[in-house]
Order: structure tokens, then C-alpha cells, then sequence
């Protein structure tokens, strides 16, 4: 089902800006047990981005009513919820009219299942590499330019679910589809992500509990070398969860182990059970 302002849908206008040029936000919500997962995080986050790049999100009522007609649709079940502001409609040429009206969109996916391993035991990833661009202006908004990550995927062998990127300054930004942190010495560690990257909802939710529980959480630049020394990796976003890191693949078939310690189990319980997922 295509819902578009808020009214079912058969699709977009070709002419629209998100299919020329990209320009417009999206939210990727996990759909459990019959409610938005962490709603307020994602409402928040896409009203501060189209504050920023000149949006006008629809009111948090507005999309609400809409996501009925989705859990209707699938009763019980979970799914995913897709929502994207576009500029809309325009013309040919980057400039836009800031009169004109935005348009939002409202799309389904099924429930995605993945390997218990991956929870369990941990997953097997990769040194990208691809490089992201720097850009501080779109740094931490999840617009809806994402060549680099699906390139990122395609360089990506099948058997590895996820990869670390790096910037072109060799800094550790997230996942393709992820943000990572990493453990050391009881103390968490993430990339700022104030040059590139996206700030997630769970990233959000896992420092805010980080602060709540006096967990110590630093947030900076950091080189490969500073991941590479830690006991634990893992990667976080909406729909997965958590995914520990077991085995890290390094440039010339070197590879680097990692494990799970009480510290990364807590963070599993906190965030993967609300989402049905393994700890």
C-alpha cells in the first residue's frame, strides 16, 4: 500500500524532486506489537532534518492516522514503515519554490528475519572500501542521497551482512545501513558524525541510556586503530537492532576477532528485546 498525503495512493509523479534529484528525508520505523517503535526519537529526528534543509513535515497526527490503515492491513503481525518528505513537484533546475507545498509518502515491507547467529554469535564484517564524501551540511540527517551506501552494498560480498565505512580522512563514520559503536574497557565508544554519516534512533536510544546508567560514551573522531583495540564491536539500527561484530575482515585476508562482554549484553536486552529480537 502507497499512502500520499495522507490518501491511498498508486505512486509518485515522475516529476517529483525526491526522484530527480534526491532532495527530501526519510524514516525507516520497525512496526512491533502493534505500535511505532521508538516514534517519538523518529519524529524528532525528521522534524529537526526538514528544519534544516527547508522541509515541512506533516504533523506527527497526521502520519499516526495514517499508520492505522498499515496495522489494519497487517493485524498482528510486525512490519516496517517507510515515510518520506519530498520537496515535490517542481520544475526543471535545483532551484526550488519555497511557497509550493511538500508532499509525504507512506510505503510498507514485510517483517525482515535474520540469521539467530547473527545475534548470538556475532557477525562477520568488513573494512569497506568505499570512502564517504565530507559533507558537514548533511552530516547526521537521513536524506534521501544514498549512492554511496548503495554502491557500498554492491562492493559488498554476499556472505557479509555488514561493512564498516570510513571518510576520505580515514576516520570511522557507521555501517552501510548502521551506526557502530565499540567497547573498551568498559566505556562505549561512537563516531561524532558531525562530517557525514546518519544519526539514528537507536544510536540516540543507546547513549541516552549510556548517560541514564553513568556508563561512560565518547563521542569523537576516531581512527580505525582506536576500533581495532577494543573487545567489542557492534553494529545498531531500527530494524535490526543490534548485531555484534565477531570476526572484523582487514585489508589483505588479515582479520581481527572481537566478543561479547556484559556490558554489550546489557545493551542487547535493552534494545533488542523491545524489537523481538535475539540477545
Amino acid at each position: 500500500m502507497i499512502i500520499i498525503n495522507g490518501k491511498p495512493a498508486q505512486g509518485v509523479d515522475p516529476r517529483d524532486r525526491a526522484l530527480a534529484y534526491g532532495d527530501g528525508l526519510f524514516e525507516t520505523i520497525a512496526c512491533v506489537g502493534g505500535r511505532l517503535h521508538n516514534w517519538q526519537r523518529h519524529y524528532q529526528r525528521l522534524e529537526d532534518s526538514a528544519h534544516a534543509l527547508d522541509l515541512h513535515p506533516p504533523s506527527q497526527l497526521q502520519l499516526e492516522e495514517a499508520a492505522q490503515l498499515f496495522f489494519y492491513q497487517y493485524a498482528k503481525n510486525n512490519f516496517t514503515l517507510k515515510i518520506i518528505l519530498s520537496r515535490g513537484v517542481g520544475g526543471r533546475g535545483y532551484a526550488y519554490d519555497q511557497n509550493k507545498d511538500n508532499q509525504w509518502i507512506m510505503l510498507d515491507a514485510p517483517w525482515p528475519e535474520y540469521p539467530a547467529d547473527y545475534y548470538q554469535q556475532g557477525i562477520t564484517a568488513v573494512l569497506s572500501s568505499l570512502r564517504l564524501s565530507i559533507q558537514p551540511y548533511l552530516a547526521g540527517h537521513k536524506h534521501l542521497n544514498r549512492l554511496e551506501q548503495v554502491w557500498a552494498r554492491h562492493l559488498l560480498a554476499p556472505q557479509y551482512p555488514e561493512a564498516i565505512l570510513c571518510d576520505y580522512k580515514g576516520l570511522v563514520v557507521e555501517g552501510i545501513q548502521s551506526n557502530i559503536f565499540w567497547i573498551s574497557q568498559q566505556s562505549l565508544y561512537t563516531p561524532t558524525l558531525t562530517r557525514c554519516g546518519v544519526k539514528g534512533t537507536v544510536r540516540s536510544q543507546i547513549m541516552d541510556y549510556a548517560r541514564a546508567q553513568n556508563i561512560p560514551c565518547y563521542e569523537s573522531d576516531f581512527e580505525l586503530q582506536h576500533l581495532l583495540e577494543a573487545g567489542s564491536i557492534f553494529f545498531c539500527n531500527s530494524i535490526i537492532g543490534i548485531w555484534p561484530v565477531k570476526i572484523l575482515m582487514l585489508p589483505d585476508s588479515k582479520q581481527q576477532t572481537f566478543c561479547k562482554n556484559d556490558l554489550l549484553q546489557q545493551l542487547m536486552q535493552v534494545i533488542n528485546l523491545p524489537l523481538q529480537r535475539p540477545c
